[in-house]
């Protein structure tokens, strides 16, 4: 005789912390990520490009990025100083 369980959770999901407002039943895979940096002789072009896969049960409305630059690594006062005279623009 075959005995059938049940694939349900005995318990609920945890509740969504407050720390973690923008928390919702998406899920987010990165499948391919690749990054190229170009010269042209006067300046560079980064170009970042990433596959993702939503593996939730709701839409994803927005992805957020942080772009990062460091001209003098190790030497985090310098760079500060760098950027404040000589700002990043887009």
């Amino acid at each position: 005789a075959r005995v059938r369980t049940s694939l349900t959770p005995s318990t609920p999901p945890a509740p969504r912390r407050p720390e973690q407002p923008y928390a919702t039943d998406s899920a987010l895979v990165v499948e391919h990520d690749a990054a190229s940096l170009h010269y042209d002789g006067r300046s560079y072009r980064l170009t970042m490009r990433r596959l993702l896969r939503n593996t939730g049960t709701e839409p994803v409305t927005r992805y957020l990025i942080r772009i990062s630059a460091d001209r003098y690594p190790g030497d985090p006062e310098q760079s500060n100083a760098h950027y404040r005279a000589h700002p990043l623009t887009w």
